[in-house]
């Protein structure tokens, strides 16, 4: 009876680890595109929707999006003339590929490319840098909801040199994951749902699921090809 208790014990800690080991997440993403007139109204004039998705090994996180729009904007402009006759051209990424980003919270290591002209190959975009953790503090508030059969609290974080707000997120803890898609790094748990004022994006939590491998569509991309583990 001894040793069938401890065989149950081996095997739970086994599993907690292999619940923590890999993990991938798909995200509906939704950025409004809006336009302040001459009087302040802010107009409201498209909504651009990206598919985000999201990969765990270890301590390591990657992530990028897919633009859905591009079948309606292909040239990545919105035309506006409705602010006292003048015409006004909004503009944004046309690349299929954006936000790509990876993060090791062990060494603080972060590579980032927000998608600005090709996907492949050497790009001057590419952005690399080492984390400041004490610039990551998130604000645990007391608000919770459950969301996607998930129980969700909430938190926010603001930029520490002017107090602007960078996100608004729903984070569960019970599941062990602290880094989301785009930018988001040291959240207190699993990013079911987030707001990011400066872009204007929301993130939807659509699907996890843990002990899984690397996705092949991670591997066709060269922006990760120095930061997989082989």
């Amino acid at each position: 009876m001894k040793n069938l208790f401890l065989l149950i014990v081996a095997i739970f800690f086994l599993n907690v680890e292999g619940y923590t080991q890999t993990m991938t997440a798909e995200y509906k993403v939704s950025r409004e595109v809006e336009h302040t007139k001459s009087n302040g109204q802010i107009v409201k004039l498209a909504t651009l929707d990206f598919k985000s998705f999201l990969y765990k090994t270890n301590n390591k996180y990657y992530s990028y999006s897919v633009a859905e729009y591009l079948g309606k904007y292909p040239s990545g402009t919105i035309e506006y003339s409705g602010d006292e006759g003048n015409s006004v051209s909004i503009g944004f990424s046309y690349d299929s590929l954006q936000d790509l980003s990876f993060k090791d919270l062990d060494s603080l290591k972060v590579k980032g490319l927000s998608g600005n002209g090709t996907m492949s190959g050497v790009n001057s975009n590419v952005r690399r840098g080492t984390y400041n953790p004490s610039l990551y503090k998130w604000k645990i508030l007391p608000d919770t909801a459950t969301i996607f059969g998930l129980k969700c609290q909430k938190a926010i974080m603001d930029r520490s040199s002017n107090g602007e707000r960078l996100y608004d997120i729903w984070f569960c803890i019970d599941v062990p994951v602290f880094a989301g898609p785009a930018s988001m790094a040291f959240v207190p748990g699993l990013v079911v749902e987030a707001y990011c004022p400066v872009t204007k994006d929301t993130y939807t939590l659509k699907s996890y699921a843990f002990n899984t491998p690397m996705p092949e569509s991670f591997k066709k991309i060269a922006f990760f090809d120095d930061v997989i583990q082989k």
